[in-house]
């Protein structure tokens, strides 16, 4: 096993802050899940680990709705 101590945190953490933009246009902007095709969609339900909940959905709206309130937190 690895030990971390907090001064190790503390420094990446430093670290981060120096070399990372600092600006919003570096950010992942995630698809919208209306514009996705359904392969898009199941494949980002399935890595958000939400087959179980789309088990029996058929509607490309279904997807849709399912991702988008994972997104917002509402699941």
């Amino acid at each position: 096993p690895h030990s971390v101590s907090p001064q190790e945190i503390a420094d990446v953490g430093a670290f981060l802050g120096r070399v990372l933009p600092p600006d919003d246009s570096c950010k992942v902007q995630l698809k919208d899940p209306g514009e996705m095709s359904i392969k898009e969609l199941r494949g980002a339900i399935a890595k958000a680990g939400l087959g179980r909940q789309a088990v029996g959905l058929m509607e490309k709206r279904e997807f849709v709705e399912l991702l988008k309130q994972h997104r917002d937190g509402k699941l």
